[in-house]
């Protein structure tokens, strides 16, 4: 998540200014909302390291979607007799306009592979009501 966060706010400050509107000086100035699907413990987990992280670096993050917006996701690929693989992306816009993206690929240890995956829903609970007929 540090190193994450690190590459993202280093490329926003290279950036040059958004155009000449009501937008901030700089793409970092823009305040960023971070969004994630829910799932696993991980990426939970992951989604708040990385929010701490982007924080701890300055840049600004808003509770509801406005200007800018960090989307993070991950998806595990799993591998017939291979080790699985965790694909962590990232896609950064603000002003209308794409300004970055991630893209990364870690291998798991299949025995840490419940980590990574999300906890399936209960099956719905049926009940049935019984009326008497009358004679």
């Amino acid at each position: 998540a540090t190193e994450l966060a690190e590459r993202i706010v280093n490329r926003l400050s290279e950036m040059p200014p958004p155009p000449a509107t009501s937008a901030p000086a700089t793409h970092a100035a823009t305040l960023f909302h971070l969004s994630a699907p829910a799932g696993s413990a991980f990426d939970k987990a992951l989604l708040t390291l990385f929010g701490q992280r982007l924080l701890s670096l300055g840049l600004g993050l808003d509770g509801a979607p406005g200007s800018g917006q960090i989307d993070l996701n991950t998806q595990l690929i799993e591998r017939p007799q291979r080790p699985p693989l965790l694909l962590v992306s990232t896609q950064v816009r603000a002003h209308g306009r794409l300004l970055t993206s991630t893209a990364d690929l870690y291998a798991l240890d299949a025995s840490e592979l419940p980590l990574f995956v999300a906890p399936t829903p209960a099956p719905p609970v049926v009940v049935k009501t019984w009326r008497m007929a009358p004679p």
